[in-house]
């Protein structure tokens, strides 16, 4: 299977890029293709294990209301479901060597943290301070997503459903995290109250709603045409592919910084 990374990272330094308002994945070989959903639903999993500082019934709440702020939205878009509980379910699976993501939130402590994200397995990231990985699964030719995993690191973050001190807020974090789930980048540097903006303080609750942009960059994403059928392929003809079976990821993981402040950039990778 070819397998493809683009890294979401929050870091201690910046690194900016060029882009106007909103921004979506463009496709690497297909920059006029973008990463997105064509089914109209989209799972949600959460683990039963609930972070170290808040209650698991307080957390299905407060993810509940993430996944509404985003269905509310008025245009056309794929729709999350509502969420199902799960025991020890896996982030990722693999399916006759395909990986593929489980749709699953997760909070996980640093013993598996470091089984799935051993340090040194890429030198461009420090995997002990990643906040949070989001991976989405999709189609590398036509962009469709097939499926995504959100880890949540919580046995060196604190996570809250309240606003506390040198926390980082649930439902801020996954807000923002399930933009990236529905395709969406950030945004440039100087929108600084977009729930797809790139920095975030420890105690934020600003991304707990949507701004304009966000709206914007959704519904131009999905358009009037949702749901419609993914771009054709040209290397598939008559029923076969030339290509055989091909999925890409993009993983987003979000890192602490210095003064509990968190800054994303974006690194892409192509595997094998």
């Amino acid at each position: 299977m070819k397998i493809g990374h683009l890294i979401l990272a929050s870091l201690i330094a910046f690194v900016p890029k060029i882009s106007s308002a909103y921004n979506w994945y463009p496709l690497d070989d297909y920059p006029d293709r973008f990463i997105r959903w064509y089914q109209p639903n989209i799972p949600v999993f959460l683990d039963d294990r609930p972070p170290l500082n808040a209650e698991l019934e307080d957390v299905v709440q407060t993810i509940t209301k993430s996944i509404n702020t985003w269905n509310n939205v008025q245009c056309d878009h794929p729709i999350f479901d509502a969420i199902e509980m799960v025991t020890g379910q896996l982030p990722v699976v693999e399916k006759e060597k395909v990986t593929e993501g489980t749709n699953l939130i997760v909070f996980q402590n640093s013993e598996e943290w470091d089984h799935y994200h051993p340090t040194g397995d890429n030198p461009a990231i420090d995997w002990p301070m990643v906040l949070a990985l989001t991976t989405l699964y999709y189609d590398p030719v036509t962009g469709e997503i097939n499926s995504y995993s959100l880890e949540i690191n919580d046995e060196r973050f604190r996570f809250t459903t309240t606003v506390r001190p040198r926390s980082y807020d649930i439902e801020n974090t996954i807000t923002h995290e399930l933009g990236h789930v529905l395709g969406l980048d950030h945004p440039d540097d100087d929108l600084k109250d977009a729930t797809m903006y790139a920095k975030a303080l420890t105690g934020e609750t600003k991304k707990r709603t949507l701004e304009t942009d966000d709206i914007e960059g959704l519904c131009n994403l999905y358009g009037d045409n949702w749901p419609d059928e993914p771009p054709e392929d040209p290397s598939r003809s008559g029923g076969c592919s030339s290509i055989g079976d091909s999925m890409d990821t993009k993983q987003l993981a979000a890192w602490a910084a210095l003064l509990a402040a968190v800054i994303f950039f974006i690194i892409r990778r192509r595997g094998r």
